[in-house]
């Protein structure tokens, strides 16, 4: 079986919202090879299950992968999902300051950035001070 095969299968599932099983397919192609869409799609289908660490765990494994590939905007859209966990699930910001600060920098050079009103967005998010995260908000619009 090509690993294209459980790969297509995961996203499928992920499109269906069945989370077990998304998650052995991209186990099944995590068997064949590791490629970050399957540690991608694993984080989202444990995220679904409920199991937010190991969720993090396979998405903070994407996103290097993801780098290493030279996927910019894959690798800045795992570390901008890390953001949204470590903040929603863990009421941890500095550590999604960090991974927004990641996305940040990886679309740094991007012209146009595809993924610029979701850096505002979250950055928004983020922010304390209600003035600036209403003008990061507007920035959006």
């Amino acid at each position: 079986m090509s690993e294209l095969a459980p790969l297509a299968a995961g996203r499928a599932a992920l499109q269906a919202g069945r989370w077990d099983q998304a998650h052995a397919a991209f186990e099944a192609a995590l068997a064949e090879r590791e490629v970050p869409e399957a540690l991608d799609g694993i984080g989202v289908a444990l995220w679904w299950l409920g199991e937010t660490r190991a969720s993090v765990a396979h998405t903070e494994r994407a996103y290097a992968a993801y780098r290493r590939a030279g996927d910019a905007v894959a690798a800045a859209t795992a570390a901008m999902n890390l953001c949204v966990t470590y903040v929603s699930n863990f009421e941890n910001h500095a550590a999604a300051g960090g991974w927004l600060a990641r996305a940040e920098r990886v679309m740094a050079e991007a012209d146009p950035n595809p993924l610029q009103g979701w850096l505002w967005l979250l950055r928004g998010y983020l922010e304390p001070d209600p003035d600036r995260a209403r003008d990061l908000r507007q920035r959006v619009l």
